[in-house]
Parts: structure tokens; C-alpha cells; sequence
């Protein structure tokens, strides 16, 4: 496929083209924790269900650092690329890439020397320890890769080859399906077949971006720079929406796993992996659409084509409200057959997470918006605002709700924060976006 020029192409067929793709990716690098989960509730039980819900937090710091370093370099280096300037576009994709992958070697170094205490440090408690250290052992080593993965991911699209990003992350997510069924139902090797499986999705497919990144049809070199340490802070300033938005899910997780403990118990950690793991891949497309957005928004604003950046927010904002409506029907509609996929020796299990589901999933009117206001604030370099959004969206408003939720409901008032909490941040954000596109 030829490269898309984001600066005059029609923006409805570009933002279409950008699309599919761009959610079939991220749809696909998020589904390893989603085949994992699915096969060790069938392999393991609902104690792997349980166990592996205390060890998701790390995928989501993975994404937090890996999304940090590739979005707020693609932001400097797409509207660079709106000025013409090819060297300040090469400058960001080679810090981008050198502050990543310091990151990651650091987070493996010290997750791997201190695993125990790591694991302790997400809440695990004592009865699933061993089952969330045969998991995360063999993950921690490897953090790096994670997060390079989302690096490549974010600047291949950016290079204009969303369909590329898509091979390789549909391919990386393929073999992961295959090897967990063989790892952990054909030769009942459990956590730890389900960590290796996992670890071969991006393997996979950081060699495929790779072998275009570093290829000579790339656009982007990697070069040798001179930088500022003022320049890192601005890379990661401007990819910290994105970071606070996966930090803040990572902490929403941890928090809402050790108030159900206390409430109810590992049946309803249980419940919650089924309710965070259908959310993660329902996240996924919503993130897929925010994505899509990154690139013609911040190219175009470069360039001075402010009407073509607000085109292209009305249509991410349509789109994603149809999204979760259609979610939503789902999830109401059908919530024994979605437990199904991961349980079935519980059934005990059925009506907490059937409950979880038609109540948590609220959210999703709104929340696929919100995270498509906060992308474009992002894109169009409104970093503090980003930034303080993404904080009050996925942290302050989540425990103020869950302060006075939980005393007068119980475990439904865990259920019901997370869709208060979107339908509050949706009318601050929506309020404060109209104000700045008018």
C-alpha cells in the first residue's frame, strides 16, 4: 500500500483507511492477556482466573511506558512532519526509541531481581502467590519487549503503514491463541505455558515492524543525536496522558482487586478478571480509534489545518459512541455466554460475574469518548490539560466514587464506579473541548 499523504488526502477516506486497521492492532496486541485469561480459566480454574487478574496491572504499566515514549514522540515528530522538517522527525524517533529502550532494560532488571516483592507490591494474596510467580517469573525478563512493541506499533502507523501494523500484531496474537492451547490445555503446563505463550506474540511481531522500520523503504533513520535532557522531559511530557491513562488502570485494578477480596472474596477477584479482561479488548477498540486519530490530527495541526483536525475528532467521537452502544447491547444481552468463555467448572461463578458485567459495562456510553477528547488535547500539543484530564478521569474521580459507593452498595457499588465515574469526566471534558474547537 502506497503512504497516505496526511496533509491532503480527504480526511474521511484517510480516517477510514487508518481505521480498520488501526483497531485490528490494538485489538491484537491486547489479546495475548485475553487468550491467556480464557485458557487458564478453562486449564487452571477460578484461582488462575483470580491469580492472573493480580498480574495484569504489569501489562498495563508495559503500555503505560511503551505508549508514553511512542505517542509523545509521535506527536513531536507528526507535527514536525507538518513543517517539513525531516531531521526533527528523525531527532524524535531516535529519542523515542533510545528512551524506551532504556526504560524497558531498567523495569526488567529490577522486576526480575525483585519479583517477590514486586508481586507482593500488586496485592497478591498469600494463597495465589505461587500461582502469580510462575506467571510473572517468566514475563519480568522481558518487560523491554513488551514495551518496544508499542514504540514500533505507534511509529510504523505514523510512517503511514497502518496495514503493516496490523499483520503484525493480528500474526503476534494468532501464535500466542496457538501456543496457549497447546501449552496449557494439550500439555498442561498452566501459568507458565500461558507466560510463554504470551511472550512469542510480541517477538513476533516487533521482528515484522522491524524489519520495515529498519529497512531502507523506511522513512524514518535512526541517527546519531545530540540531546538535551530538556528534550526528554518534552517527549515524555507529551506521551504522559497516555501514560497516566494505562497507570491509572494498572492502580484502578490493583484497588478494586483488594476491595473485593475483603468483600466477597476470590470468587469475586474471579468475576472482575471476566469484567477487566472483556473491558481491556472492548478498551482496545477504543484505543484503536484514538490512534487513528494521532497521526492526521497532530500532522494537520502542524500544519496550520486546524478545520481538518476538528473533522477528524467529530468522527472518532460518532464513531466511538456507536461503538459502545453496540457493546453495551451486548453485554446486556448476553453476559452468561461472555462468562462462558472464560469459566466453565464455576458456577458459582455465573451470576456475581453476570451481575459485574451488565453493571460495569455502563461505561462504555461514554468512556470511549472520553478517551477520544483526551487523544486529541494530546495531538494537538494541549499536554497539561491532557494530562490533567487522564488523571481525574482514571484515578481521583474512580476513588471518590468508590469511597461512597461501596458503603451503601456493597461489591455492586465496585461495579457501578467506573461508570459514574466516565459519565462526570465525559461532561467536564466534553464542556472543556467544545470551548477550545469553537
Amino acid at each position: 500500500m502506497a503512504k497516505i499523504d496526511l496533509l491532503t488526502a480527504p480526511i474521511g477516506k484517510t480516517f477510514a483507511t487508518y481505521l480498520i486497521p488501526s483497531i485490528i492492532a490494538v485489538v491484537a496486541s491486547s489479546a495475548y492477556i485475553f487468550a491467556d485469561t480464557a485458557f487458564i480459566g478453562i486449564g487452571v480454574g477460578a484461582d488462575g482466573l483470580a491469580a492472573l487478574n493480580f498480574a495484569i496491572p504489569i501489562f498495563n504499566f508495559y503500555v503505560a511506558f511503551g505508549l508514553m515514549c511512542g505517542i509523545g514522540g509521535a506527536t513531536l515528530l507528526a507535527v514536525a512532519k507538518g513543517k517539513r522538517d525531516v531531521q526533527q522527525q528523525n531527532y524524535w524517533y531516535t529519542l523515542s526509541f533510545i528512551v524506551n529502550l532504556t526504560i524497558g532494560l531498567l523495569i526488567s532488571l529490577v522486576t526480575t531481581l525483585f519479583s517477590h516483592e514486586v508481586i507482593q507490591l500488586l496485592g497478591t494474596p498469600p494463597n495465589l502467590l505461587e500461582l502469580v510467580q510462575q506467571y510473572l517469573g517468566i514475563i519480568f525478563p522481558f518487560s523491554w519487549l513488551f514495551m518496544i512493541n508499542y514504540v514500533f506499533l505507534v511509529m510504523t502507523r505514523n510512517e503511514g503503514k497502518p496495514r503493516l501494523v496490523m499483520i503484525a500484531m493480528v500474526l503476534g496474537s494468532i501464535i500466542n491463541i496457538i501456543l496457549d492451547w497447546l501449552f496449557v490445555i494439550v500439555w498442561n503446563q498452566g501459568m507458565q505455558g500461558a507466560a510463554l505463550a504470551t511472550l512469542c506474540s510480541p517477538l513476533l511481531s516487533v521482528s515484522i515492524l522491524a524489519s520495515y522500520l529498519f529497512s531502507k523503504r523506511a522513512t524514518l533513520r535512526l541517527q546519531r543525536i545530540h540531546f538535551r535532557i530538556a528534550d526528554i522531559g518534552k517527549l515524555l511530557f507529551s506521551g504522559s496522558a497516555t501514560f497516566f491513562m494505562e497507570l491509572s488502570a494498572a492502580m484502578v485494578i490493583i484497588l478494586f482487586n483488594s476491595v473485593l477480596q475483603n468483600l466477597a472474596g476470590s470468587l469475586a477477584v474471579s468475576a472482575y478478571s471476566i469484567v477487566a479482561n472483556l473491558a481491556i479488548m472492548v478498551v482496545a477498540v477504543f484505543s484503536g480509534v484514538a490512534q487513528d486519530l494521532q497521526p492526521l490530527v497532530s500532522t494537520n495541526f502542524g500544519a496550520n489545518q486546524y478545520s481538518r483536525s476538528r473533522l477528524v475528532l467529530r468522527y472518532a467521537l460518532i464513531i466511538t459512541f456507536a461503538i459502545g452502544c453496540c457493546t453495551y447491547i451486548i453485554a446486556y444481552c448476553f453476559p452468561e455466554q461472555l462468562v462462558g468463555i472464560f469459566n466453565t467448572d464455576t458456577p458459582a461463578l455465573v451470576p456475581v460475574a453476570k451481575e459485574a458485567i451488565q453493571l460495569y459495562m455502563l461505561a462504555f456510553f461514554v468512556s470511549g469518548m472520553n478517551m477520544i477528547m483526551i487523544a486529541y488535547l494530546q495531538a494537538v500539543q494541549q499536554t497539561k490539560a491532557a494530562f490533567a484530564a487522564s488523571i481525574l478521569r482514571g484515578l481521583i474521580l474512580v476513588i471518590m466514587n468508590l469511597v461512597w459507593l461501596v458503603p451503601l452498595f456493597g461489591v455492586r457499588g465496585v461495579w457501578l464506579t467506573i461508570p459514574v465515574s466516565e459519565i462526570i469526566a465525559s461532561v467536564l471534558l466534553g464542556w472543556y473541548v467544545l470551548k477550545q474547537t469553537r
